[in-house]
């Protein structure tokens, strides 16, 4: 396996930037498939009463349930949110994203019946972000928002080219296995959900 092993005390990583499990078999992509679609709706069920639904409103061509959690590992936390969204032509959308604050985050999507995981280091250039310089505020003139927006556009446009070339080059987004989705299983067992206010 090209990821970490969780320790017994459960202070290891789930997963290490860049380092993904070596080519797996159409067999085993939709056994961690089936897994990774198992994990997302139980935790929503576990969660159902902190659970966000949003029915067609945030996006209107789908409903979407999400939930935030936290884990604690040693001296560090864990944010992790798992979503799931039923979109009007019938296609599902599952996703569960993690974040230790300041270190490396790791996006898990399931797409035509792959599990795969988008890494975006601690540090990295965009870390995913649109930068401030690009934020709209209230009180901008009408044809600075303007551009802003337009800037704004151009920068996500940019970001979604540079994660089509990084998957291609198969150096992100890569289908990820069985065991690693047992390790999101296990991290997620040792959740909470915690108010925000």
């Amino acid at each position: 396996m090209a990821h970490e092993q969780p320790g017994t005390n459960n202070q290891e990583k789930i997963a290490t930037v860049g380092q993904f499990a070596e080519r797996l078999s159409k067999e085993e992509k939709a056994q961690a498939a089936a897994d990774f679609d198992d994990l997302v709706q139980e935790t929503l069920l576990q969660f159902a009463g902190e659970a966000n639904t949003y029915d067609h409103t945030v996006l209107t061509d789908r409903v979407k349930s999400s939930v935030l959690l936290y884990a604690t590992q040693g001296e560090r936390t864990v944010t992790i949110l798992t979503e799931s969204a039923t979109l009007d032509d019938g296609t599902q959308d599952r996703m569960i994203s993690l974040r230790e604050r300041g270190g490396d985050s790791f996006r898990y999507h399931l797409e035509d019946g792959v599990v795969r995981r988008f890494d975006t280091p601690q540090g990295s250039e965009s870390q995913r972000k649109i930068p401030k310089e690009l934020t709209i505020g209230r009180n901008l003139p009408p044809e600075e928002a303007y551009e802003r927006t337009l800037a704004t556009v151009d920068h996500l446009k940019n970001e979604l080219a540079n994660q089509k070339l990084e998957r291609q080059m198969g150096i992100n987004d890569q289908p990820v296995d069985t065991h690693e989705v047992a390790q999101l299983r296990e991290l997620i067992a040792t959740a909470e959900y915690r108010e925000l206010y």
